[in-house]
């Protein structure tokens, strides 16, 4: 995954969370593999299966940063990703929602932002 192969990261890390299903780098690192190869619903799965073995992911920059960045590249508006965002992560997620509401260059992304951010 670190060598920006997160198809060939996949193979390897499916076969290791079921050899340690309750270690949560596992599911962790699947999940930004998934998400790296536009998979955004399995990498959600892997992300709530992650938090649910170690709360502190919920504050990890590049688990929320990823689910970000699928939110602002998603053509319609990804309900799944802003009540993930929302609901998993909460107050973490701010910043990350208050820089795409604010900062992002397209209007539509920003207008998208705006009402989970309201709703943290």
């Amino acid at each position: 995954l670190e060598a920006g192969k997160p198809k060939a990261a996949i193979d390897t890390l499916v076969a290791a969370r079921r050899e340690f299903p309750r270690d949560a780098r596992f599911s962790y690192l699947l999940g930004r593999a998934y998400f790296e190869t536009k998979q955004g619903s399995l990498g959600l799965k892997q992300f709530r299966e992650t938090l649910a073995l170690d709360g502190t992911y919920r504050a990890d920059p590049d688990l929320i940063k990823a689910v970000v960045a699928a939110f602002n590249s998603a053509p319609e508006y990804p309900a799944e990703l802003g009540t993930f965002l929302r609901e998993d992560i909460g107050a973490p997620a701010r910043q990350y929602l208050e820089e795409t509401a604010s900062k992002h260059p397209s209007p539509k992304i920003r207008n998208r932002a705006k009402p989970e951010l309201a709703k943290l």
